[in-house]
């Protein structure tokens, strides 16, 4: 799937060959990290998390087409790393009745 990333090679669009498409995006594996802490008290609680997301992917951005034969050839372009990394915090605040 690496050397053709291509989900559907016959979409018909005017723009699709001078488009970006999500789905020339070859994932790789997702590792994350994790960190939370919380505080309880008699009427209230309150919670934080973070999370760190590590991933990279390759991207294939356009296609080349040769109209003449009406057939499609091989990407000529390498695919392009991407970082896909992502920083969360999360903040929880109850109150108990």
């Amino acid at each position: 799937f690496k050397k053709n990333a291509y989900l559907n090679a016959f979409t018909e669009s005017p723009s699709y060959h001078y488009s970006l498409n999500t789905d020339y995006v070859n994932l790789g594996a997702i590792n994350r990290l994790t960190l939370g802490l919380g505080y309880r008290c008699k009427h209230f609680y309150l919670d934080m998390a973070y999370q760190y997301q590590h991933q990279h992917g390759d991207v294939y951005a356009f296609r080349a087409t040769d109209y003449d034969a009406g057939m499609s050839s091989d990407n000529l372009l390498k695919g392009q790393d991407v970082k896909l990394d992502r920083h969360n915090i999360m903040l929880t605040l109850g109150l108990k009745f």
